[in-house]
């Protein structure tokens, strides 16, 4: 719906000029959502925070296959933060299910690292409602194919306690977020690179984790906090590098 406001008011036309990129593009995003999504069965917020941060050293590791000119050495230390984020997933506890959900997010992080290139390109190719545009249907399609797959849960679509206000308020809210995160991303690819873009995400992991403990009494240990700041601090000289890499390349 906001999508179609925006169109409107903006003069933007909804019929994409390439249906076959945006078609894989969809399916890309809708995937990867899908199995990020997935992953929160097993893993907590935090711990989604910190190893969905996964696609910055991907990005770099992948390099050229994602359009990203990497110097070797930022695709070494890029290794070395995956390993600390192997070290990360060690520390928690749950087992088996722990590594079925660490599954679903790395697999997601790594169709994600393909779907940025496939928003850069889409910038290019399309307007900006269109960008928007291919991942909301795909988030939905994706969404009401898990519904209709489910028979208990298509019996308690009409359930009062489904359909409340609260509820509504949420998902409300969450496809506004969604909306505004898009209109950010497509802002910051016009200013910095994609691994640059990423450097927001990386506060979010600070965040995230008191906020869990606030609202669902959920203490960190003392070793998953370290390592947690460890990574961080790695992607965020990471990143400074890659950028200096970058401009070099454009001089």
């Amino acid at each position: 719906m906001l999508v179609l406001l925006f169109a409107k008011m903006s003069g933007f036309s909804l019929c994409p000029r390439l249906p076959r990129a945006q078609l894989v593009r969809a399916l890309v995003a809708g995937l990867a959502l899908t199995l990020i999504t997935k992953s929160y069965e097993s893993l907590s917020a935090s711990s989604v925070s910190v190893l969905g941060n996964v696609d910055v050293p991907l990005i770099l590791v992948l390099g050229s296959l994602v359009g990203q000119p990497v110097k070797r050495r930022d695709q070494l230390i890029a290794g070395g933060a995956l390993a600390i984020l192997f070290a990360y997933v060690l520390t928690l506890e749950g087992g088996a299910k722990i590594f079925e959900g660490v599954f679903y997010l790395f697999l997601g992080s790594v169709l994600l690292c393909f779907g940025y290139h496939f928003i850069q390109k889409s910038m290019k190719e399309e307007n900006p409602a269109i960008t928007i545009l291919t991942p909301s249907l795909a988030l939905a399609v994706f969404g009401f194919v898990q519904i209709f797959s489910r028979g208990e849960a298509l019996s308690q679509l009409g359930s009062q306690s489904v359909l409340s206000f609260y509820n509504l308020a949420l998902l409300a809210f969450s496809g506004l977020l969604m909306f505004v995160t898009y209109l950010v991303t497509m802002k910051l690819y016009e200013l910095v690179s994609i691994a640059e873009a990423e450097i927001p995400s990386l506060l979010t992991v600070i965040l995230v984790q008191p906020l869990e403990f606030y609202f669902f009494n959920e203490i960190p240990q003392a070793m998953t906090i370290v390592i947690t700041l460890g990574f961080l601090a790695l992607l965020y000289f990471l990143v400074l590098g890659t950028s200096r890499t970058i401009d070099d390349s454009r001089t």
